[in-house]
């Protein structure tokens, strides 16, 4: 476990395998503001500073339930409210039959 925990690593490249050893009771996660942002492109999940969370989201759907956590917490970010890669996760999080409250 502390090997996993002290190597710095890319959320891109995060298993399944390592989240299951880890046992972790809550995700938080914070989506980078620049594809999302009004002042920005608003690329969302077609940038590529969006690939981390749309690869979590991705394991969130497959996993086994042992990966999963008891709680995600996420940070808005502006734009992110409204963006298809929201409503990516709330689907995803909504078929692993989390219970979904977000406060704006």
């Amino acid at each position: 476990l502390r090997a996993l925990l002290s190597k710095r690593q890319d959320l891109r490249s995060i298993s399944e395998q390592q989240l299951a050893r880890l046992r972790c009771d809550t995700w938080l996660l914070s989506p980078p503001c620049q594809p999302f942002t009004r002042q920005g492109e608003q690329r969302g999940c077609d940038d590529e500073r969006s690939a981390a969370l749309l690869h979590l989201i991705g394991i969130i759907q497959r996993c086994k339930d042992n990966v999963l956590p008891r709680f995600v917490l996420l940070e808005n970010v502006a734009g992110f409210e409204s963006s298809s890669m929201r409503l990516c996760l709330v689907r995803a999080l909504e078929s692993r039959d989390f219970h979904i409250s977000e406060l704006w």
